[in-house]
């Protein structure tokens, strides 16, 4: 199914276009086609095709070639370097330090939880205790003025 020709098109209520880039008047397609059609069949994208595909392969090449005269780093350089220069080798000590501390400030806080925890347990008890007390003391006042009432209306 073919395309049917590029024509011009008539202005329509916005003489500009809508862009204030756009010219006052449109574009020819005469004009249009004289700057596009030089580079038809699509010449450009073939040419950077075929440019980025030689980058490509001259890249492999120049690894290859580098690869094959062992100028790389062994694995035991590399092991070496990353105990002598790496972050956790030179922090190492400031590492321990702060560790200790903090095992030190849990140790403590944990000391601290163990009191609370002995003192809750005692501070409960009590008040179990005197909570019981008060119940006796209850009971107590009430035989007691249950014996005054007795007292006052004696029975016949």
């Amino acid at each position: 199914m073919a395309l049917p020709p590029l024509r011009d098109l008539s202005d329509y209520r916005d003489v500009k276009g809508g862009s204030p880039r756009t010219p006052t008047r449109g574009i020819p397609v005469a004009e249009y086609q004289e700057y596009v059609v030089p580079n038809g069949n699509h010449v450009a994208l073939w040419k950077m095709l075929a440019s980025g595909g030689w980058g490509v392969a001259a890249g492999i090449l120049l690894a290859y070639f580098n690869a094959m005269q062992s100028k790389g780093v062994t694995q035991k350089e590399m092991q070496d370097y990353d105990k002598e220069y790496s972050l956790y080798a030179q922090q190492k000590d400031g590492i321990t330090q702060r560790n200790q501390t903090q095992d030190n400030q849990i140790g403590t806080l944990q000391g601290i939880q163990q009191s609370n925890i002995a003192k809750l347990a005692a501070h409960d008890t009590k008040f179990h205790d005197d909570e019981r007390d008060i119940i006796d003391l209850q009971n107590k006042v009430k035989l007691f003025a249950d014996y005054i009432d007795a007292l006052r209306n004696p029975k016949k």
